[in-house]
């Protein structure tokens, strides 16, 4: 099941998760595909990131790249 979070980022444009799979639309165009390693817990996470008046989407996403909670898929 896809599932498009709506927000407002200074760094990323979109962000669809379907299953483990996380596909993100960096601004300029760069698209990168990541595997969430416990999808369930990011996804609401990420919601909870978003809600959060001083939450910031490309801080949190930085930060669960560089923990490995999201991974590159090549």
């Amino acid at each position: 099941m896809s599932q498009q979070f709506a927000f407002t980022s200074s760094a990323i444009d979109d962000l669809i998760m379907n299953g483990e799979e996380v596909k993100i639309t960096f601004k300029g165009g760069r698209e990168y595909t990541y595997k969430a390693t416990n999808p369930s817990m990011f996804a609401t996470a990420l919601q909870g990131e978003i809600t959060d008046p001083e939450g910031s989407v490309g801080r949190f996403v930085n930060s669960a790249i560089r923990s490995e909670d999201l991974v590159t898929v090549w």
